[in-house]
């Protein structure tokens, strides 16, 4: 198993928190890093189970009678029911941490948490794999990218482009880091992804009806990623309406498929440089979403500013 660096993280957390928040979109690896955690002292379960899953809905008492404490509870999304439960269990075990770790393909602000748990809780978020963990040079802390920071460990200097347009287009999916992986292995990886998500996420908890103006909308964020943003033009090029369209980029945003980057011009006049710049984080899906065929192909659409 490749070392993440949110493991570390994970160890400290659960010694400081009674309650530990794991994000982070699907296939990232948040079951298989949940489950390497759960090995030393915590019992494991998924609401992927639907068995586990109605017994949860149903009874949260019995569920949580049935699996106690250290628990890691696997896509608790489904039952948001469980929070107030745990509360209560919290409520009769104060001052003891690291009793939960929850998992979830939603992002949950402390915000919303705080209506259901009044305790603290540690929210974590992980991704596709870094350029460290790729490189199986994990980091144990976080870090600043400063002048300093990168002298001292670039390790890209032998990275030529060819396998950096490679590594973009496959992704840095965990499923995606074996460098001979065949172009039909990566359309059925991403296509299964998509349909997961559409399906599991999207169409499950959401009213957005079959799904078809859904995924072209995808396409189109997909291949505006880098670029400013611009939703009126994605409603249009999406044949939806503004409003739908506002609605779904906080969808994406919610399940961690997207990254809103503001601009740094804080006190600019310009209307144009106050539009944050949109990225996909899962690159290896944008590109699958926008139809690059390759990575010869995304290196020209790169260079012509195409995506």
């Amino acid at each position: 198993m490749l070392t993440r660096t949110l493991s570390w993280q994970l160890v400290k957390v659960c010694k400081q928190y009674p309650v530990v928040f794991v994000t982070g979109p699907r296939k990232v690896g948040k079951t298989t890093l949940l489950k390497y955690f759960a090995s030393s002292k915590y019992h494991f379960v998924s609401l992927n189970d639907l068995n586990e899953r109605q017994l949860a809905l149903t009874d949260p008492v019995l569920f949580l009678k049935n699996h106690e404490p250290p628990l890691i509870i696997d896509e608790c999304q489904y039952a948001p029911i469980l929070f107030s439960h745990i509360q209560s269990y919290l409520n009769d075990h104060q001052g003891v941490n690291g009793l939960f770790v929850l998992s979830s393909s939603i992002k949950f602000s402390k915000t919303e948490l705080k209506k259901s748990m009044s305790c603290e809780v540690a929210i974590l978020e992980l991704q596709g794999l870094s350029f460290g963990e790729f490189k199986s040079k994990p980091f144990s802390d976080p870090f600043l990218p400063s002048t300093h920071y990168l002298k001292i460990n670039n390790s890209c200097h032998d990275y030529d482009f060819q396998s950096l347009y490679r590594d973009i287009f496959y992704g840095f999916n965990l499923r995606m880091v074996a460098k001979d992986a065949e172009d039909s292995a990566r359309h059925q990886f991403y296509n299964s992804l998509l349909q997961d998500f559409l399906c599991k996420d999207i169409l499950y908890q959401t009213s957005i009806g079959d799904g078809v103006d859904f995924i072209t909308f995808l396409q189109q964020v997909a291949s505006s990623t880098g670029k400013l943003l611009n939703l009126k033009q994605l409603a249009q090029a999406s044949k939806i309406d503004l409003k739908t369209a506002k609605l779904w980029l906080n969808l994406l945003q919610k399940f961690g498929m997207v990254y809103l980057l503001p601009p740094y011009l804080k006190y600019s006049s310009s209307s144009k440089s106050k539009s944050p710049k949109i990225y996909f984080l899962d690159t290896g899906l944008c590109c699958y979403l926008a139809k690059i065929s390759n990575a010869d192909h995304l290196q020209i659409c790169t260079m012509n500013k195409a995506i």
